[in-house]
């Protein structure tokens, strides 16, 4: 999913957080998580393509399908429910560090959605399998991109 959809989605889903606590600080962990989730598709970038970083590279490696591995481990269910519990378990909300790590799980929760949904909603070149988002599935299929992307 394009980052514009990602950063208005978060910043709306901050500014009903904001309205509904009256807290500066899960709203913030909402836009940040949110939009931050995508880091990873930069570090498989470095680390699988091969070039030179520059923006307009990077976002025709992503949107163009030119990966042959991704790994993307931000993006990953399992990771995902570790963060939950370890957020729901440790974080108090009533902190305003616990209130912007509720915030982040909220937003990274909003991210994957998103992407889960949003990726299969108009066919494409990049229409995943629904398991996509399992690092196990995609761990299993050698982060390939021939065996991850339906044909």
């Amino acid at each position: 999913m394009k980052p514009q959809y990602h950063i208005a989605a978060s910043a709306a889903a901050a500014g009903a957080l904001y309205w509904w606590t009256k807290s500066a600080a899960p709203a913030a962990g909402c836009l940040g998580g949110g939009i931050l989730l995508d880091l990873d598709h930069v570090a498989d970038f470095i680390v699988f393509s091969g070039e030179k970083f520059t923006v307009p590279d990077f976002l025709s490696w992503c949107n163009d399908v030119r990966w042959k591995k991704v790994t993307l481990l931000l993006h990953s269910y399992e990771l995902f429910a570790v963060f939950a519990a370890w957020t729901l378990a440790r974080a108090g909300a009533e902190t305003n560090g616990g209130l912007f790590l509720h915030g982040a799980l909220a937003g990274a929760g909003l991210h994957m959605l998103m992407d889960q949904f949003g990726h299969n909603l108009v066919p494409r070149k990049r229409d995943v399998s629904p398991w996509f988002y399992f690092l196990t599935y995609r761990l299993l299929h050698d982060f390939s991109r021939e065996k991850l992307l339906k044909q």
